[in-house]
């Protein structure tokens, strides 16, 4: 493929011409995003350095799908960023000094990747335990939020700020017993009475490591668990007086929980988490965030290679709005794992005892 040359000088208001993408063949850029200084400077820095190329189209749909998809740089973004997590959480945890501008730096990144790729929030692993329990559902709370903040069209300043205080949201979960991330049934009133700090010594934590919080990052950490009823903690804010960063930190914090391996229950199905989402906590999260992710939720997962109940294995290709569980798949393996001469389409909703048992990975069988 022709190497790009980017030769633009960067307005605001501009919007990317064709897609951009690096030389392993990731689509960092699609056509029509909204240029941002920090994106400009990324794809300068980029094509100076010759890693970009031109835009390269197929009519294969798994070729292409493989290509934009490209789960191996997913996975390995993901694993380096649970690292660099684990490593700076465990600073946190000791009460070591940690530069600032390390954490800033690293909200920008994860800002610019999940901006380039959305898909980023769905590739978080899900088998978590509870050693890791706190830093695989940051980084999972970190990167649901991005895309809310994306999708909701706030400033760029304010995403980094929000991705800060989402990545850090749970920190203060290191002080609860560990018996407690195993315990099956409801908590004592001395426990819960333990677990509704967490997000006020979560702040004492960071800010004895050194970290000048801002006011949103405070708020997303320390609301995030506020309910709309006013029913939450540890302060029972009405609706009003929630920040909008916790409102969305609170919605990918439940939908995180929700789709993860606890030792007390198995994870919710990316679909089932949708529903029950969509419900917003029995109306107590905020209803348009709500919105907003379940939307974009089926966006990630539409073109996503499933396995269903069947055995059958193909992509979905539609959602049904009055059943988001039930969406339509083109199957394009059977039960066997062997390819399908002719390509049907299979509605679940016309067949209620056949669902999506997994969302695999485009070369899983």
């Amino acid at each position: 493929m022709p190497r790009m040359a980017i030769t633009m000088k960067y307005q605001q208001g501009q919007r990317i011409a064709e897609d951009v993408y690096m030389q392993d063949g990731r689509l960092v850029f699609p056509k029509g995003t909204l240029l941002t200084q920090t994106i400009y400077n990324q794809i300068r820095q980029w094509e100076k350095s010759g890693l970009l190329l031109s835009s390269e189209t197929t009519d294969n749909y798994e070729q292409q799908y493989t290509s934009l998809r490209r789960p191996d740089y997913c996975e390995t973004y993901i694993q380096s960023l649970l690292e660099g997590v684990d490593d700076l959480f465990e600073k946190i945890r000791k009460g070591d000094a940690i530069k600032e501008n390390q954490l800033r730096d690293l909200a920008k990144d994860i800002y610019i990747n999940v901006h380039a790729d959305e898909r980023l929030s769905m590739r978080v692993p899900r088998g978590w335990t509870p050693e890791n329990y706190i830093v695989h559902h940051s980084v999972d709370v970190c990167l649901l939020s991005a895309v809310i903040a994306l999708h909701l069209g706030l400033p760029e300043a304010e995403t980094v700020e929000l991705i800060t205080g989402a990545l850090l949201h749970d920190l203060g979960m290191y002080d609860m017993p560990q018996y407690l991330m195993k315990k099956k049934g409801k908590l004592s009133p001395p426990e819960l009475a333990s677990l509704h700090q967490h997000p006020t010594r979560g702040i004492e934590k960071i800010e004895k490591s050194g970290i000048k919080l801002t006011p949103n990052e405070r708020a997303c950490i320390l609301s995030h668990h506020e309910r709309t009823n006013g029913q939450g903690y540890p302060q029972g804010l009405p609706y009003a007086l929630i920040p909008l960063g916790a409102r969305i930190v609170a919605v990918a914090d439940s939908f995180s929980a929700m789709t993860a391996q606890r030792a007390y229950r198995n994870r919710m199905d990316y679909y089932r988490a949708i529903y029950e989402i969509s419900d917003g906590d029995g109306g107590h999260l905020d209803r348009h965030v709500v919105h907003v992710l379940s939307g974009q939720l089926r966006h990630l997962i539409l073109n996503t290679r499933v396995r269903l109940s069947t055995g059958e294995i193909g992509y979905v290709v539609e959602f049904h709005e009055n059943n988001p569980l039930q969406p339509s798949v083109l199957i394009t393996e059977d039960a066997q794992g062997q390819p399908v001469v002719s390509r049907y389409l299979r509605n679940l909703q016309e067949k209620q005892t056949v669902f999506i048992q997994a969302v695999m990975d485009a070369h899983e069988t």
